[in-house]
């Protein structure tokens, strides 16, 4: 069975902090949430978010293709998104490095620009946490 071609420009919001990103012939698109860092940091045993940078920015392999299931995001959904991330990971080479920082640092940005004003990230955060811990976290406002 021929692959899936996924070489249709994907609809990013950039508003959302979502970044087009071409890996080899394959076209996804990009989002950081603090929540999909903390995936990405758990999963390569990154322990700093300044490590986590540097490995990002200075496209290791195995954390860029990590990075590529993670931050992966569609219009169309999670499934559409995985799908994208999968061909793109297998088309990953060192041909892709100097668009890869590119669009990396630009999401990178938008992250830290936008903080937590336009996504509902500290629940994700806690549900992960509470997954990995085992009990829930007491969260309270004052």
């Amino acid at each position: 069975m021929a692959d899936v071609l996924y070489n249709e420009p994907v609809a990013c919001r950039k508003d959302r902090g979502e970044f087009p990103l071409k890996i080899g012939d394959v076209q996804l698109g990009i989002a950081i949430e603090f929540s999909s860092l903390s995936r990405l940091a758990q999963k390569c045993q990154i322990a700093t978010m300044h490590e986590l940078q540097v490995h990002l920015v200075g496209f290791h392999p195995f954390v860029a293709a990590c990075a590529l299931s993670v931050f992966s995001v569609h219009p169309d959904g999670i499934e559409e998104a995985q799908a994208r991330a999968k061909a793109a990971i297998k088309k990953l080479t060192a041909a892709d490095e100097e668009e890869w920082r590119e669009i990396i640092s630009l999401a990178l940005k938008a992250h830290l620009d936008a903080g937590e004003k336009l996504r509902a990230e500290p629940q994700s955060l806690i549900d992960e946490v509470d997954a990995v811990m085992g009990e829930p976290i007491a969260v309270t406002v004052e």
